[in-house]
């Protein structure tokens, strides 16, 4: 029987990726336009770092040994773009950083299909969210988007010092929603944080393949896959 249900945050219920790709462009012709140069070469080289960057950890996120803040990982970069491109009398990374994550929260917004199942499911099932990255952006990104009034808890890696696909975050929500892992259910986009970290757990797990990705054989078998949150309730109440 299934008792509570686990959500991720970035992908899953709210759009991260265009967000940062909005910031990235603007932020992008920004500095193209202040310094003479051309915009698409700003954006490759922004993007090369960066890539580069994420390549230190193993599940492609910002690595909270490296980088303790989404500023401090930003920062880096920026100023090594800057230093790529040639550039020594610039604005100050941090600056820059502030400035990225600012328009990157203006453009986030939560996918259509998320509301309606989280007001579906609220007051049926306690309510979990688990969200890996810096402390500095996750539970206020989760405020912004009206998150925290569907959550019983709210589980931030850079609170806690670890994340997915840690078992251990996964057992704290067990404990707090008072659940064996096989009466809860997880729901997120990562093939490696999320499904391999909850499968790990005991959990049955849920892949929000939006984009239609192929799945490898060596990649984690979820229990279910679905294109978007509407197809949760035939799987949720079953």
């Amino acid at each position: 029987m299934l008792k509570a249900v686990f959500f991720d945050m970035d992908d899953t219920l709210c759009d991260f990726t265009s967000s940062e790709r909005q910031a990235r462009r603007i932020m992008c012709e920004g500095v193209a336009r202040d310094y003479n140069l051309d915009s698409s070469l700003v954006e490759e080289v922004y993007r090369a770092i960066s890539l580069e960057a994420l390549k230190r950890h193993p599940n492609m996120e910002v690595n909270l040994s490296l980088w303790p803040t989404v500023q401090s990982f930003r920062a880096e970069v920026w100023g090594r773009v800057f230093s790529k491109l040639g550039l020594r009398n610039y604005e100050p990374a941090p600056s820059l950083a502030a400035q990225h994550e600012r328009i990157r929260r203006e453009h986030l917004r939560l996918y259509p299909d998320a509301l309606p199942i989280l007001n579906a499911l609220h007051g049926h099932f306690p309510l979990v969210l688990v969200s890996n990255g810096p402390a500095d952006v996750q539970r206020d990104e989760a405020n912004l988007l009206g998150l925290s009034r569907f959550f019983n808890v709210m589980l931030f890696e850079g609170e806690l010092g670890f994340g997915k696909p840690d078992r251990r975050v996964f057992d704290l929500g067990l404990s707090h929603t008072r659940s064996a892992s096989s009466e809860v259910i997880f729901i997120g986009d990562s093939l490696l944080t999320d499904i391999q970290g909850a499968k790990g757990a005991g959990l049955q797990a849920v892949w929000v393949n939006r984009n239609g990705r192929s799945r490898e054989d060596n990649q984690p078998q979820p229990d279910f896959e679905i294109r978007g949150l509407r197809e949760l309730e035939t799987i949720l109440f079953r």
